[in-house]
């Protein structure tokens, strides 16, 4: 069948590249496609109501295409779009999953030796009240840093507290996490804190992915767990860079900006000798039990940003990647390379991207320069991402 007047589907959101290519992100099926500067003309040109013969006419004037070879191109462009739902009928986008709800806060009696601590984590704020001086004791010098004032009782308000013979995490009635040991407690409320900030936060989109900062532009360094970013976070801090997330960065929905999420560094246990000479204070510090089974320790940054809340311009991005005995080697990415790579390491509040996430998403890397890191050695990684601020 030749298609002839199907339009495009409202549901899907095109984003131009400075080479003249696109992407192009279908809301209902969650794909991205990326096409090439041809593909890119002939959908401008049917997004402004061009038929189909008039497609195969630009192109063969502008090409130079014989008329058969115009219009082959073009009905292949049309059967492609038109299989992946990008023109003819509005698809169907799936409800957006539920925003799990918080209940409404019980407010502990407190009295006797309980304690409260008021927090601020990425601009949003929080309240962690202690069953004990003892209780708190074992997480408030991981979380003082991001002790600020809170006006009234937050709807993020949480009770940590022993319980017999175990540590409990309850927002309100519910209970959200326990462990059985003192040194699982902090690792368990990072934790929590982190996901509910996730579920609950105001953002465009959340990447797992470090970030330092250099007078106002920040350094974005995504990727999985296991590629060094911490490591190489505590290596960007030694070398006089500012702070803001070795973990989870998310993108304001106002500007191409990141605020981190500005837990202390986390370091497991490999890490530690890497670490060592550049602060050696660490072999000072607690060592906790992750819920995974690693041992860690928490690096608190030699500098930290004045107003944690702020988000910081994005000016580059890397998606490093540890490699023992590798050499150091910084590539280039291409910008639709680079929003595959950062969609593998991004969530969105509803967990589903929007037209309006991907939008924000497809600016991010407009303009920006975008490189893979491959290193086996911190030194030399750090040595040459000094080089991208000068």
């Amino acid at each position: 069948m030749v298609l002839t007047q199907a339009r495009t589907c409202v549901d899907v959101a095109v984003h131009i590249l400075a080479d003249n290519s696109a992407v192009v992100f279908n809301e209902a099926t969650q794909q991205l496609f990326s096409f090439d500067a041809l593909a890119t003309y002939l959908w401008c040109r049917w997004e402004a109501g061009n038929t189909r013969t008039d497609l195969a006419k630009a192109l063969d004037t502008d090409t130079n295409l014989k008329t058969s070879s115009a219009q082959e191109m073009v009905d292949e462009c049309l059967a492609q779009w038109r299989q992946h739902r990008l023109i003819g009928e509005r698809s169907r986008v799936p409800p957006t999953p539920a925003i799990r709800q918080r209940a409404a806060p019980a407010l502990p009696d407190t009295a006797g030796d309980s304690v409260s601590s008021d927090l601020q984590i990425a601009g949003e704020p929080y309240r962690l009240h202690y069953g004990s001086r003892a209780v708190a004791a074992l997480v408030q010098p991981m979380l003082a840093h991001l002790e600020r004032p809170c006006r009234g009782v937050p709807e993020a308000a949480f009770t940590l507290a022993a319980e017999a013979d175990r540590f409990v995490l309850r927002h309100g009635a519910q209970m959200v996490e326990e462990c059985d040991a003192a040194d699982e407690v902090p690792p368990m409320v990072k934790f929590c804190l982190n996901v509910d900030l996730l579920e609950h936060g105001r953002y465009a989109l959340a990447f797992h992915a470090a970030a330092v900062a250099r007078g106002n532009g920040a350094l974005l360094l995504p990727a999985a767990s296991g590629s060094g970013k911490s490591t190489l976070t505590a290596g960007l801090l030694h070398d006089g860079w500012d702070y803001l997330t070795d973990d989870s960065a998310l993108l304001d929905s106002t500007a191409v900006a990141v605020r981190g999420v500005g837990f202390d560094v986390c370091l497991k246990a490999d890490a530690w000798t890497v670490v060592r000479p550049l602060f050696p204070a660490l072999d000072g510090l607690p060592i906790y039990r992750r819920g995974d089974g690693h041992r860690v320790r928490y690096l608190k940054p030699p500098a930290r940003l004045a107003d944690p809340a702020a988000a910081y311009p994005v000016e580059w991005i890397v998606f490093p990647h540890y490699q023992a005995d590798s050499a150091c080697v910084l590539q280039e990415v291409a910008a639709t390379d680079a929003l595959q790579r950062l969609l593998r390491e991004a969530f969105a509040p509803s967990r589903r991207l929007s037209r309006a996430g991907f939008r924000a998403l497809a600016k991010l890397v407009e303009d920006k320069p975008c490189h893979s890191l491959t290193y086996g050695s911190q030194q030399d990684a750090v040595a040459v991402l000094r080089q991208l601020r000068r």
